[in-house]
């Protein structure tokens, strides 16, 4: 489910000439900015594998949080697709997300197969599927 999202919003991205990034959190880190065509390459590998967990997610905010502060992405919204079986976020973290919703950032959370509630005071919205 969340690869066919994921296939959806690239397409929408690049019909709209929208900036698209994808930052991968299982296990490790790995980010791809999909809005350079060199980069499906990187993407097509991306759909061909399986996430198991081994959760990232303090670095997934850091990386966020990065691109954010950045010229490229310093007005995108934020969409986080996982279970949400997390710890909750950090203090710093959660300070640096406030200060980015403050500027306009939006966090949403499409979350899949549990009722985990540990990011729900951090996004501005999240749905279930």
């Amino acid at each position: 489910m969340a690869k066919s999202l994921l296939i959806q919003l690239v397409r929408i991205a690049r019909a709209e000439h929208r900036s698209c990034y994808l930052i991968t959190f299982s296990v490790r880190i790995r980010s791809i900015d999909l809005g350079r065509g060199a980069n499906m390459r990187a993407l097509t590998s991306f759909l061909q594998q399986r996430f198991t967990g081994g959760n990232g997610e303090e670095k997934l905010l850091i990386e966020a949080l990065r691109l954010l502060e950045s010229d490229d992405y310093g007005m995108a919204d934020v969409l986080i697709i996982s279970d949400f079986i997390f710890n909750p976020p950090d203090r710093a973290n959660t300070e640096r997300v406030r200060k980015a919703q403050s500027k306009g950032t939006r966090f949403y959370g499409l979350q899949i197969n549990s009722n985990s509630k540990a990011f729900d005071a951090l996004l501005d919205r999240k749905w279930k599927a």
